[in-house]
């Protein structure tokens, strides 16, 4: 209710173009455009801004990069093509209204550089040339027994090898797979039946066929039965199992390091003279602990989950090694935790408690145990004054509860019906949809091209409002050619590529809970193209084909040597360092990346630095070098 009357009573700015887009461009393939324009008001959060390319929503990608920050809107296209070309218009909207910015011309001028049509008129020169490139690639590649995929089942060539290590020791386990060129083998380390979980400490490594489990360091649990299973589409294999024997070392070094001699010496140091003779045992006394005053306080009443309790006595350890004490509730050892803690510091035994249950009532006393003996403290009494029930059931609404309850519970039932309208209000008095602008006959198409059609309704913020589009009279079928849409008043339907069986009468029905209207119809004609180029497409006189059969001929004729078969490496010539791409000069705006590229060439392979106002840049943060 809060959120809607703050909606209803908040009075805004509707926003606007205050600079338009230019209006036209054209730039070769490949070239980077941005189209930019500027809105106000600046500081209403609620406004959002999207691109339309031939009024239809452009989404952004690699490519594409929109920017909207404080009034500023721009798209970045970063290497266009020739389908880039149309009219491209910006819309922004926000709580208080709509505007779009007046559309953009983009003309992208195609390459002519290189040639994507075929060449060759009939089909046998395909075949021709394809025999062409397999002679070809019988003579130049060679036929290693890694580059052929074989089709049989894994096969362990290599068992593992037990270990025995100590702690904090590395350990590994190799072995080796066939065969050793199938890719898709899966290799699996296990440890007494359960899969190994890998991570900083365990690796597993699979490289050709070889496989190896490394441990960087060992702990005693690490010791077990390990086995390796590799896997692949025609069958598994497990190979043997090997044992894993660590021993834990002793976490504090006790033995000395020094030689016998230095022992002895140090030793008759550290004797006691006559005047630091120590007392026999005999005469040594065994004092136990004792209670020097009773507990306190002797009674004490708090409230239930109200107030912190305490119990405290002073007490002699006596001269015993090893004190415990110990406190009892009703003769029943007392548990600690988080809520009762006890300790024994300084000649001062303690009970705390953080809040008081009922259950704690009853009759305390603590004991102090040594190994010289034991003694209890006098008792003292806990009583838990009851302070009302866990779980508050009374209504803590002030005024009237009971009509507050109700009308929430009113509130929640409409909320979960899905109704738009606050409560009160009826459904009916929605207005019945209004087509603002309707269809755009679009022009004529070619098989493969876009179609896109919108329509903009009112009103625009209606949830019962539906849009179902039409071809002959017939709805139109969805799929992942075919989409429609319908967000904030804007409605459309867009075909991906189109076939000549899409050609038709298309138009729209709107509706919701007031009333239907209908859209006006256009005309979509879209030409087939020819599914397979008989026509040459060779220039004069299709002289290429006639180089090509004589290529053909001089393989046919020509001899095969045994020499032709054997494979030669080449040794490419040691160069000096030659620049083939030079850096260009970038303009950006502050915060944007940038970006200088250079080509080189030359062996051995050259040592590159750049710098930056004749000072050499190391590679840190902003800047990131790389080297291929």
């Amino acid at each position: 209710q809060q959120q809607q009357q703050h909606r209803q009573g908040a009075v805004g700015e509707a926003p606007r173009f205050v600079r338009q887009p230019r209006p036209s461009a054209s730039v070769s393939e490949g070239a980077a455009v941005r189209i930019d324009c500027r809105v106000a008001p600046l500081n209403d959060s609620s406004m959002q801004a999207e691109w339309c390319k031939d009024g239809l929503p452009l989404n952004a990608g690699s490519r594409l990069n929109t920017t909207f920050e404080r009034g500023y809107v721009s798209l970045d296209i970063l290497h266009t093509y020739p389908e880039d070309s149309g009219e491209y218009s910006c819309v922004v909207r926000s709580s208080f209204g709509m505007d779009q910015s007046n559309p953009m011309s983009l003309t992208v001028v195609a390459e002519e550089g290189v040639v994507t049509d075929t060449q060759l008129p009939e089909q046998s020169m395909v075949a021709n040339i394809d025999r062409l490139d397999e002679r070809l690639s019988a003579r130049s590649t060679r036929q290693d027994y890694d580059d052929r995929i074989p089709q049989s089942a894994p096969q362990f060539v290599r068992q593992i090898d037990s270990a025995v290590v100590a702690e904090n020791s590395s350990v590994r386990f190799e072995t080796r797979v066939t065969p050793a060129a199938d890719s898709n083998i899966q290799v699996e380390w296990y440890k007494n039946g359960v899969p190994v979980t890998l991570g900083s400490r365990i690796r597993a490594v699979y490289d050709r066929g070889y496989t190896a489990l490394e441990m960087i360091y060992c702990y005693p649990e690490d010791s077990g039965l390990y086995c390796c299973l590799a896997t692949n589409k025609h069958g598994s294999a497990q190979s043997n199992t090997a044992q894993l024997s660590c021993s834990g070392s002793a976490g504090v070094v006790t033995a000395s390091a020094l030689p016998a001699s230095s022992v002895m010496n140090i030793q008759r140091l550290e004797e006691y003279g006559e005047e630091f003779r120590p007392m026999d045992a005999d005469l040594r006394r065994a004092d136990p602990p004792r209670f020097l005053a009773p507990l306190s306080p002797a009674q004490l009443q708090v409230p239930e989950a109200a107030a912190p309790a305490a119990f405290s006595a002073r007490a002699d350890p006596g001269n015993g090694n090893r004190v415990q004490a110990h406190w009892f509730c009703d003769g029943v050892l007392v548990q600690f935790g988080s809520r009762i803690t006890a300790g024994f510091e300084l000649g001062l035994a303690w009970l705390k408690f953080a809040y008081v249950n009922s259950e704690d009532s009853g009759t305390y006393c603590a004991v102090l145990e040594s190994e010289h003996g034991q003694a209890q403290s006098t008792a003292a009494q806990l009583v838990c004054q009851p302070g009302g029930t866990g779980v508050v059931t009374s209504s803590q609404l002030p005024g009237n509860a009971e009509h507050s309850i109700r009308s929430l519970m009113q509130l929640e039932e409409e909320m979960a019906t899905g109704r738009a309208a606050m409560p009160g209000a009826d459904a009916q008095q929605q207005p019945p949809p209004v087509i603002v602008r309707g269809l755009v006959q679009p022009p004529e198409l070619k098989e493969g091209e876009r179609l896109g059609l919108q329509l903009q309704i009112e009103p625009a913020r209606d949830g019962n409002l539906s849009v179902d589009w039409l071809k002959d009279g017939q709805a139109v079928t969805l799929g992942s050619r075919v989409h429609t849409d319908c967000e904030r008043g804007l409605a459309w339907l867009q075909i991906g590529h189109c076939y000549a069986e899409d050609s038709g009468q298309y138009w729209a029905v709107v509706r919701n809970r007031s009333g239907a209207v209908e859209s006006n119809r256009v005309a979509v004609l879209c030409h087939a193209s020819e599914s397979v180029v008989t026509r040459t497409q060779l220039p004069g006189g299709a002289q290429g084909f006639q180089r090509l059969e004589d290529l053909e001929r001089q393989w046919r004729e020509a001899p095969i040597g045994p020499e032709e078969f054997q494979f030669r490496e080449f040794v490419e010539p040691q160069s000096q360092p030659h620049f083939d791409i030079m850096p260009e000069s970038v303009t950006v705006c502050e915060g944007y990346p940038a970006k200088f590229l250079v080509k080189l060439s030359g062996l051995p392979r050259p040592r590159v630095a750049w710098y930056l106002n004749e000072q050499m840049i190391a590679s840190v943060s902003p800047w990131i070098l790389s080297y291929r």
